[in-house]
């Protein structure tokens, strides 16, 4: 599975679609949004093609992500909490461990700490899943 089949399934939850108000420069699944028209979105690029929000899948972008989280925080603080995560997530007591699903881009990691940090979810490389 490519980084981009893997980040598509990973951001088609309800999580992160639910909260989705399209906006022109979005990034979709079938491209990036130009026009926003009577509920119409129209997507760049040649052919014309024309979607509704619920025929897209949002793919957010790496900024849109830590706007997620950020929620008054300053972005020192944001990159330090994501650190924090990254290290508690990939390392523990006896040392180096691997990820449990390789991410393959910054986007995913993003991802998978906005999915942990407001959702306390875990991507298993299928699903999104709730640890007991």
């Amino acid at each position: 599975m490519t980084e981009k089949e893997q980040y598509i399934k990973m951001s088609n939850c309800p999580e992160i679609q639910g909260g989705w108000v399209p906006k022109v420069g979005d990034l979709t699944n079938a491209g990036i949004i130009d026009i926003i028209r009577e509920g119409i979105i129209y997507l760049s690029g040649l052919g014309g093609n024309c979607y509704t929000q619920n025929t897209l899948k949002w793919l957010p972008r790496q900024g849109q992500l830590q706007d997620m989280v950020v929620q008054g925080s300053t972005e020192y603080n944001l990159q330090l909490g994501f650190n924090h995560w990254l290290t508690k997530f990939a390392c523990s007591e006896t040392g180096y461990k691997p990820l449990e699903i390789m991410m393959f881009s910054m986007r995913q990691l993003w991802l998978a700490f906005v999915m942990w940090k407001l959702h306390k979810k875990k991507w298993n490389g299928t699903e999104w899943y709730t640890e007991l």
